[in-house]
Order: structure tokens, then sequence, then C-alpha cells
């Protein structure tokens, strides 16, 4: 019976984190597209609307790039370029941003690529839980905490200006493509040392000393994912209405 109970405790939190990035994964992607075909259909202008487009999750893109930047400096991995301006790459593909980074091994490319997920959910549970008021525990999975706190939010000062940080950090602090290409190598590499640490029996020590911090490191990221995906939510349903309203207009 404790065994069922202490598995459980371990899949669930897992289970809520998958659950919430994925929300977020589609939510953002939503937004976004519905946030860019409703300025195409407003300005009909695609250089406009790209400028206008990028100035919206410009703060969001300076963190996700400044991220990667501050990180490959702290791993002592070269930098050459540092944009912001937008480009498109490919055809239905805008580029934001980007940082020239030397290539390296598989370890420090994939910390380069999370840095981007580390800093964003971090200030998106710094500006929830301070400026916002809201409490990190337990209790934020429950319902009633996020009602009562959606309800009490226009009450903070400057509230729509941290709101707009919490949206643009939290849609662009995802990694891209090109943030993933080290994670497999990393990912093997990880799997074949916890392989080494159970045939020399440290697997079991190894686990309990890690269990506690990657259990709080998965709280933590679900939290922020929960958080951007209500948001994202709530936005999009206006969104969704305007660009359907745009486009009857148009047609």
């Amino acid at each position: 019976m404790d065994w069922k109970g202490s598995s459980n405790r371990e899949v669930i939190p897992i289970f809520l984190f998958l659950t919430s990035l994925f929300a977020l994964l589609y939510l953002r992607n939503k937004l976004t597209q519905s946030i860019f075909n409703a300025l195409s259909l407003l300005t009909q202008n695609e250089r406009l609307v790209t400028m206008a487009y990028a100035l919206l999750f410009l703060p969001g893109v300076f963190v996700h790039e400044g991220s990667h930047w501050l990180m490959a400096k702290i791993l002592r991995v070269p930098t050459y370029k540092f944009s912001l301006v937008p480009e498109w790459i490919s055809a239905g593909t805008l580029r934001f941003g980007y940082v020239e980074i030397s290539k390296t091994d598989s370890i420090r490319g994939s910390i380069i690529g999370f840095a981007p997920l580390f800093s964003g959910s971090a200030i998106v549970l710094w500006i929830a839980s301070n400026p916002f008021g809201l409490d990190l525990g337990p209790t934020i999975f429950q319902w009633e905490i996020i009602r009562n706190w959606f309800q009490s939010v226009y009450q903070t000062p400057n509230f729509g200006l941290w709101l707009y940080f919490l949206l643009t950090i939290s849609n662009m602090m995802l990694p891209s493509a090109s943030d993933r290409r080290a994670w497999l190598r990393a990912g093997l590499l990880l799997l074949a040392f916890s392989i080494a640490l159970y045939f020399i029996g440290l697997g079991a020590v190894a686990g309990t000393w890690l269990k506690g911090p990657t259990l709080r490191i998965f709280s933590g990221l679900t939290q922020a994912f929960l958080i951007s995906s209500l948001l994202d939510l709530l936005l999009l349903i206006p969104i969704v209405i305007l660009e359907k309203s745009l486009k009857r207009a148009r047609a």
C-alpha cells in the first residue's frame, strides 16, 4: 500500500507537467497564429504585420535570446551575433531573433537550449507571485485559488503592463526546434550515466538525492505552464472573435 501511494505521488506531478506543457504548446500556437491573422486582416501589409507582430512579443524575444546568450557566456561557449530583428527564414516561418553560438558538446548545448524555458518560467512565477500576489504553494492547482486570483489581478497597480510582460514572456519561453537539436545526444548520455550508476551500486543513492530537486523543478515548471495556459486561453477567445469578425467584414 505504501509503495502504491508513493508511486502515485511521483506519477501525478509528471502527468500534470506533461498536460500543462502540451496545453501551453497548443494554446501558444493558436494564439500567436490568430494574432498574426488578425493583424494581417487589419493592415493587409506583410512588412507592417511582421514588424507589429515582432514588436508585440519583443520582451519575450529579448528574454529568450538573452537567456541563450547569458548561458553560453556562463558555460564559456563563444557567441558571435545577437539580433532581435525579425525575418522570414522560410515560407510561413518567422524568426523573431537569434544568437549565433559556436558548436559545443551535447551537454552544454542542451543547457543553452533549455535556458529560455527556465528563465522564462522563473519570470512568469515571479510576476504571478509578487505583483499579482498568487500563492505558489500546493494549492495553486485548485481551481478556486486560480479563479480568485484572476478576479483580483485587475486590482494590481499597473496590472496591464505586468500582464503584457507575463503573456509575451510565457509565449516566447518554449524552446525552438534549433534549441532542441542537442537534446537527443544529451539524453542518451544521461541515460548511459544513469545505467553506469546502477551497475556500480549508486543508482538508489543518486535517485534518492535527485528525487526532491527534480520534483521541485517539475512543480515549478508546471505552475508556470498552467498560469501561461490559462492566460493564453482567456486572451485567445476575444482574439479569435476579432479574427472571425474581420474575415466576415473582408468577405
